[in-house]
């Protein structure tokens, strides 16, 4: 009885025909896996794009971004617009003051004996005019001195540091003069003469 359970069964006998099918089931199946498993897969964010919310989204996405840059351009355009208005306005301002001064001093010079000025009448009323508190151009300026205007057209006109310019440094040489009544009408007209010419590299008069 032993020998007859140790002896081996024969090759064909160890697999039935089921079993042969159930393994042959599970290579085509598992064969089937690796090919699939093999796929290039596309990405979770470009399956999340071709969805019907992906598409919106993204079309949510570019319009937000596209409006956020055409109203970003529109106020730069506005701030440009404003700052160059501003700019026009003082060297207005500066360029009719200069011109006021330089009027008032020829009519001064043309007047007769008894009508002229004294020298420090004169002076002061060149202060007055360059200074703003006798007539203005513009309203917002009126009492805003001389100084104060060149230096803010200067900062506009985007000028390197160090910058110097001729018309704001004649008129720091001129003003405390003025304020002494001293400086000659030759000298005042000079001066203004010079102002105007540094005024013309800050500003260039509307055409």
């Amino acid at each position: 009885m032993a020998n007859e359970m140790s002896k081996p069964l024969p090759a064909g006998n160890l697999l039935t025909e089921d079993d042969r099918n159930r393994i042959r089931a599970e290579e085509i199946f598992r064969a089937e896996l690796r090919a699939e498993f093999a796929k290039p897969k596309p990405s979770r964010w470009w399956t999340f794009l071709n969805s019907s919310f992906g598409l919106w989204f993204l079309g949510s996405v570019t319009l937000a971004g596209i409006t956020w840059l055409y109203n970003n351009a529109v106020s730069a355009r506005h701030a440009s617009t404003e700052l160059a208005e501003v700019k026009t306005a003082l060297g207005e301002e500066l360029e009719m003051r200069l011109a006021m001064a330089s009027y008032s001093i020829q009519i001064d010079a043309s007047a007769g004996r008894d009508s002229k000025l004294s020298l420090k009448e004169l002076n002061e009323l060149v202060l007055n005019e360059v200074n703003g508190t006798r007539e203005v151009l513009h309203p917002e300026f009126r009492g805003v001195p001389a100084n104060a205007l060149f230096w803010r057209l200067i900062h506009l006109s985007g000028k390197p540091k160090g910058y110097v310019n001729g018309g704001e440094n004649n008129w720091h040489y001129l003003e405390p003069k003025l304020r002494m009544g001293d400086s000659s009408a030759q000298e005042i007209r000079r001066r203004l003469e010079d102002i105007s010419k540094g005024l013309g590299d800050l500003y260039e008069h509307p055409r």
